[in-house]
């Protein structure tokens, strides 16, 4: 075998191509020895085809050899074609990797953004320099990692292709809006529509969506002003991930700076045209200013480069937003990027408290943090950061920001003017008497007219004046620890009392929670008085009633407390319709669930309707009726090869549609010949008499522990406790907590018949209790998993023994004119791992 003379990978990949085909591919490795150019880029050429086909793995031809080639260029070719779909309007912008097109989508008629890579004559000198293979990877490498990342604020890649040029593209969201860089410049000349309020909920909005590919795994190197976009109706995007990497993902760029070589200490640095000199990568790539650039890739050491870069390029331009104006580059004039980065390599900038004196403490706070130059001063990740611009904004205590408890406690004032107004008015009595004190000690000091004198008096005003402060702070925390109590105590309260999880109940659950996080954020409020308390030597029994609000408030807010809980509930509710209703896959589950209720012989020609909350699982390969998922309940169960549900102790509640039609319901120990026969049946379960039920969804097991602290009922259970049965919850707290889930307990006789099954034996197993044997936990020491033992026709298990079940109804005999139950009694059938099957 003989590589090809052309210098050009892509040519010499052509050949590799050819060579496949012919039916004896070569090994690529030696191929790539015998090549004289870039070996490098033939790689990454190889790399980038395989990318783009998914039928490439490793750098090699699978096993499938010329088929696998052939599919490639077919798919290939199939893409070229497809691209006809797109109308190609104006281009929006052009970088060094690629030009972004406005184009009309023929199929779902919409407009898009296309980005198309260039060819290397196309780019000419104006941007990336290399060969064109290792191009094609980087455009591939960021079409890929940004479709991706699913986010609100990152722009979702629509399809990916070849056009009639044989050039790659990529379709995207079109999005419509100013970046960051004009809204600051249009700022900075006087437009009032941009207060700074707005602005920092504009950087949090990023630092979520960047956080979210923090949380993925996924950095994304060239965060400024330029890359972030904000739209009409106030939605923000991060844009421009080609340089992003993401976790496992090969290197495929060069992002070390090259350094202009006149290191001149003049104002600006200047081209041979008379432009600035730009900074380069050593791949070529434009960096523009180099201000957002964290001082490790500054310095060149690219292999340091992690979240942290990205929270301190994302803390630059927080300085540029708080300061008018980039890191390094002085109000009101413009220094070439070499300069900037020479700047950038000597040391900090002026902190940015400098140039904005009025700014607050806590703003600069979060500035000096983000932007710190050791890269483990800086926050973890953009997510930190944002929380802490988040906290600012709603007016908690910020992170980076030790103002103390004072400063913790004006800040919860300023947040609380009712209820710190209806406080103080009990703080001024407390402290009036003080307070006169205090005054007249001033009046006594002032009085005392020497220059030498009147210094001692003011300083003894101070002392005196901090003294009232002290003990008025100090009587404040006491109010508020009781109220905080008393708040407590209403939100425990509220959230027994929350709608089931609906886009209509949302604004529900987010008031709850600006009370929630609102008490929350005082958890340190509250430790910090602890503390100063406990250094002020008080005696314990001042100290237990606020150690048991600490107590409590950290269990609130504990990662499996209320607080998380309704978050998720919160989630849920924004979700729900989507996830199971309207939603494409949604959609596609019910149809197929629809189709098999009508035209299966269970459910008589039933027209199902889609539940809000269920997503359908499909029939149960034994008794063919269908089942469903109870979304929030838990994780969501699969099935098997065989159709078999797979579940685990973490499970979600599956719920199965029962047949409707008549049953003999009760129990006789009379007549051996006549229905629903039992020698041991009682007088209270006669006469036998027929019911008439529509379709109904029951349980298919016993409500588990895990799935009560799903749904808020308990905190959630050890890993060998979680698939127990929920057991201890009386009649009330089961119809609450079922309520919460938009669920009801199950009347007497729908219980009874989905136990039945069908039979009118004593039980669904037989007529003998040894039937009962592995398929019920009876007179057992201990409950076993509610996914154990066996199941019935209906396919439900555990429905006798384990645990015993409440039911709607309260007792009554099947007798009319039987007597009305006492007040509150209600009915529980089933009976439970400590009977026997006689119970």
């Amino acid at each position: 075998m003989s590589a090809p003379s052309p210098h050009d990978p892509e040519e010499a990949f052509a050949e590799y191509l050819f060579l496949c085909e012919t039916g004896s591919p070569p090994d690529f490795d030696a191929f790539c020895e015998e090549f004289e150019g870039d070996r490098d880029a033939l790689r990454a050429l190889h790399h980038a085809w395989a990318g783009l086909s998914g039928v490439l793995s490793d750098g090699r031809p699978d096993s499938s050899g010329l088929d696998a080639l052939t599919a490639l260029r077919g798919e290939l070719e199939e893409r070229r074609r497809a691209s006809e779909r797109y109308e190609r309007r104006e281009e929006l912008a052009r970088g060094g990797m690629g030009v972004i097109l406005r184009v009309w989508d023929r199929d779902l008629a919409r407009h898009l953004a296309m980005k198309v890579s260039l060819s290397p004559a196309e780019r000419g000198s104006e941007g990336l320099v290399g060969s064109g293979s290792r191009q094609l990877g980087r455009f591939l490498a960021e079409a890929k990692i940004t479709g991706q990342l699913d986010h609100p604020g990152i722009v979702s890649v629509h399809d990916l292709g070849v056009d009639e040029a044989g050039r790659c593209y990529f379709t995207m969201q079109l999005v419509r809006g100013l970046d960051l860089r004009e809204v600051l410049r249009q700022r900075s000349a006087g437009d009032d529509r941009w207060p700074l309020e707005r602005l920092l909920g504009v950087m949090q909005k990023v630092c979520d969506a960047v956080g979210y590919a923090h949380a993925k795994g996924v950095i994304h190197r060239d965060l400024k002003p330029a890359n972030m976009m904000v739209g009409r109706f106030g939605e923000v995007f991060v844009m421009d991930w080609g340089l992003a990497r993401a976790p496992g993902e090969p290197e495929v760029r060069d992002l070390r700076l090259r350094v202009d070589s006149q290191r001149s200490d003049e104002v600006q640095v200047r081209g041979s045209d008379g432009s600035d000199s730009p900074v380069l990568t050593m791949d070529g790539h434009v960096v523009g200013t180099p201000a957002y650039l964290s001082p490790e890739q500054a310095q060149g050491r690219v292999d340091e480069l992690g979240p942290r870069s990205d929270v301190y390029s994302l803390g630059a331009t927080l300085y540029h937003l708080l300061s008018g104006t980039p890191p390094y580059v002085p109000p009101g004039e413009e220094l070439a990027a070499q300069r900037v980065l020479l700047l950038a390599l000597q040391g900090p900038p002026r902190p940015v408290e400098d140039l904005c004196p009025r700014l607050a403490p806590e703003l600069a706070a979060i500035c000096a943090r983000a932007m710190a130059r050791d890269p483990l001063d800086r926050y973890a990740s953009a997510e930190e950061l944002g929380a802490d611009l988040r906290a600012f904004l709603e007016g908690r205590t910020v992170a980076a920001f030790g103002g103390g408890p004072l400063w913790s406690l004006r800040k919860w004032v300023a947040r609380n003017v009712a209820l710190s107004t209806a406080l103080a008015a009990a703080l001024i009595l407390a402290v009036s008497f003080g307070t006169n004190e205090a005054l007249e000690l001033a009046q006594e000091n002032r009085a005392l007219a020497s220059e030498g004198a009147q210094a001692r008096a003011g300083e003894s005003l101070a002392i005196a004046e901090r003294e009232v402060m002290d003990e008025a702070s100090a009587e404040l925390a006491r109010n508020l620890r009781a109220a905080d109590e008393v708040l407590l105590e209403e939100l425990v309260r509220q959230a027994r009392d929350l709608p089931p999880p609906a886009a209509d109940a949302t604004a529900h659950y987010e008031a709850w929670l600006r009370s929630a996080r609102s008490l929350g954020g005082r958890l340190d409020l509250h430790r910090s008085t602890r503390e100063e308390l406990g250094l002020a030597s008080v005696e314990p029994w001042e100290l237990q009633p606020l150690e048991e609000l600490i107590e409590r408030l950290e269990g609130f807010t504990a990662r499996g407390g209320l607080l998380a809980w309704v978050e998720s509930r919160a989630d849920l509710a924004r979700t729900v319709e989507e996830r199971t209703l309207t939603g494409l896959d949604a959609r596609a589950a019910w149809a197929a669930a629809a189709e098999s209720v009508r035209e299966g012989g269970h459910y008589g020609g039933l027209e199902l309707t889609p539940q809000l909350g269920l997503l359908p699982l499909g029939p149960d390969p034994s008794s063919g009726l269908e089942e469903f998922a109870l979304l929030g309940s838990g994780s969501l169960p699969r099935r098997a090869a065989d159709g078999a549900l797979s579940v685990e102790p973490t499970s979600a509640v599956v719920l199965v549609l029962v047949p409707g039609g008549s049953f003999l319901m009760g129990a006789q120990s009379q007549d051996a010949t006549a229905a629903n026969f039992d020698p041991a049946a009682e007088a209270s379960e006669a006469p036998v008499h027929e019911v008439e039920l529509a379709p109904y969804f029951i349980a298919k097991h016993e409500l588990s522990r895990a799935q009560e602290s799903a749904l808020g009922g308990s905190a959630p259970p050890t890993a060998d406790e979680a698939g127990l049965p929920a057991t201890e919850l009386s009649w009330l707290d089961a119809s609450a907590l079922l309520r919460r889930a938009g669920l009801l307990l199950p009347s007497e006789a729908r219980w009874e018949a989905a136990a039945r099954a069908g039979t009118s034996t004593p039980w669904w197993s037989g007529s003998d209790a040894t039937s009962l044997t592995g398929r019920a936990q009876l007179d057992a020491p201990a409950p076993s998993s509610v996914h154990s033992g066996g199941a019935n026709a209906f396919g439900l298990v555990q429905v006798l023994g384990n645990a015993s079940e409440w039911c709607e109804d309260a007792p009554r005999g099947y007798a009319r004119g039987a007597a009305a139950p006492s007040k509150g009694v209600r009915v529980f059938r089933g009976g439970s791992y400590l009977g026997t099957a006689a119970d």
